[in-house]
């Protein structure tokens, strides 16, 4: 869709839109550069799993909390490819450290919430997930699995959990 001149009337951002990306319609931070048509891959499917296993949101922004800083190369790489504000949270209470990475954006929130729900008992996988490609699913799969799933090499086991019944299911597919 191409954009009207008309859209930035009154505009006092200093921002330049680039072809074939979406952005909110009232906005004067528009530095982010989402692809309307967005790519399945390793990375996208791993902040949906990330998001699914250890992810909350509010309207602006989503939260990723896990112990592990390596939990969150993917995440990263995929906001700075599409110049989306993040911070790493580090939390200390009672002598135990936690972190949380925040993404800030609406749009993402949005989008995250159509495609793996809201609230931890709502969340699910959209089909367009479930039945896309194997990067997309490997790469949710591994975020997922090391959010709220345990691999145990002895037994040749993995498993997982959630309080979302229809998420399980979901994953099953």
């Amino acid at each position: 869709a191409k954009l009207n001149d008309t859209l930035r009337n009154g505009c006092k951002t200093k921002t330049e839109y680039q072809p074939n990306c979406v952005y909110m319609l009232q906005s004067n931070r528009n530095n982010y550069t989402i692809p309307e048509n967005i790519e399945l891959n390793y990375n996208f499917g791993y902040l949906l799993g990330a998001y699914a296993a250890e992810g909350c949101m509010t309207k602006h922004q989503l939260s990723i909390a896990n112990n592990d800083g390596a939990y969150f190369e993917p995440i990263l790489e995929l906001c700075h490819e599409w110049n989306i504000t993040t911070k790493m949270y580090r939390h200390e209470n009672k002598g135990q450290e936690s972190q949380d990475l925040r993404i800030y954006n609406t749009l993402m929130c949005d989008l995250l919430e159509k495609l793996c729900g809201k609230l931890s008992h709502n969340k699910f996988v959209d089909n367009r997930i479930v039945f896309s490609n194997k990067k997309c699913i490997l790469g949710f799969l591994d975020a997922y699995i090391g959010g709220d799933g345990n691999v145990n090499l002895r037994d040749k086991d993995i498993s997982m959990s959630s309080v979302s019944k229809e998420l399980l299911i979901d994953i099953q597919q």
